[in-house]
């Protein structure tokens, strides 16, 4: 003991001591419970993760300049028999423009799962995926809306339907 009561350098070293010991243990839990948690499968980078819808709604646009391209297009959506039902509330027509090189997917909703679907089933990729939301307080009448491209003009033959795809 010290002259001041207390025990001098002994003390501080135990302090330090017991303060160093507690980092180092709650840098050990944090390093064990890292490694212990499941850590979720990531999405490869470029990839897209969504679950098709059950049902999706497509409006149809020929913005290619191909006659019949929108019917075909159309009519091979909707004959699908697997776990999407397409439905077209309308008759396809023509884009604003028949200058459309490459095909777009426009999804009428936040959600771009049903696009993603269209743009797979038409085989395009997620760069033709784009969204075009309605106004705020605009209702949409469908969940997708297709300009059809020059791309997929070139595809025209494929595209009629010949019985289910499944």
């Amino acid at each position: 003991m010290t002259a001041r009561g207390g025990y001098g350098i002994a003390w501080r070293v135990v302090l330090v001591i017991l303060v160093l010991g507690a980092i180092a243990v709650g840098l050990l839990h944090t390093t064990d419970l890292e490694t212990e948690l499941p850590r979720e499968e990531a999405t490869p980078p470029g990839e897209v993760s969504y679950t098709a819808p059950d049902t999706i709604s497509v409006r149809v646009l020929n913005g290619a300049g191909v006659n019949g391209l929108a019917w075909s297009v159309q009519r091979f959506l909707l004959s699908f028999r697997d776990s999407v039902v397409f439905l077209a509330p309308g008759d396809p027509a023509n884009a604003d423009r028949m200058s459309y090189q490459e095909t777009v997917v426009a999804s009428r909703r936040k959600d771009l799962s049903a696009a993603m679907t269209v743009a797979e089933r038409l085989w395009l990729g997620k760069e033709n995926v784009v969204w075009e939301l309605p106004a705020p307080g605009e209702e949409t009448e469908v969940d997708v809306v297709l300009y059809l491209g020059e791309d997929l003009g070139e595809k025209h033959r494929l595209l009629v339907p010949y019985g289910s795809h499944q």
